[in-house]
């Protein structure tokens, strides 16, 4: 193995090899890295839909198994199968944690600066808004959850009823 390396020591080529593969090495690992990233923030703007979505199936102080499944499920619908059944109810749990833990207006908080986007606020507002109108109506506490939300997002109070009836459809 000696006789190899004093053999290519020689020769410059290697040298310039070497760089080149390095260089390629590099290059993937800062693709790699972006990629990544895009992929969490993703996660992370499609996790405030859950979470707006969950806010509001929480107002009322309590969940069910069956509101959690809900969310789940039309979670599944509106991303048509991407996310496995599994994966968007890590997503409902994570969002339960957030709201325990952080608290209503933190969450909103979180999800007015994730989704600077105004249609993606749209998106994540008709979320929620598609879980307030199961179960009959909107009651008070979900209608100050989505108050708070739409607060958040910046929206007069006729903006947010616009998009209420658009959800209710």
């Amino acid at each position: 193995m000696s006789e190899i390396s004093g053999l290519l020591a020689d020769l410059p080529a290697i040298e310039d090899m070497i760089q080149a593969q390095t260089e390629v090495i590099k290059k993937a690992e800062v693709e790699e890295e972006i990629a990544a990233a895009e992929e969490a923030a993703r996660q992370s703007k499609l996790q405030c839909c859950v979470d707006g979505a969950y806010l509001i199936a929480s107002a009322d102080g309590t969940t069910s198994p069956d509101e959690l499944g809900h969310i789940a499920t039309k979670m599944g619908e509106l991303v048509s199968g991407a996310l496995t059944g599994d994966q968007l109810n890590d997503m409902v749990h994570i969002a339960a944690s957030k709201v325990e833990v952080d608290g209503r207006d933190a969450t909103v908080a979180n999800m007015a600066a994730t989704l600077e986007d105004p249609s993606e606020r749209e998106t994540a507002f008709l979320v929620a808004a598609a879980v307030s109108w199961t179960g009959g109506g909107i009651g008070a506490q979900e209608g100050l959850a989505l108050q708070a939300i739409s607060g958040a997002f910046g929206w007069e109070m006729s903006e947010m009823h616009k998009l209420l009836g658009k959800a209710r459809g």
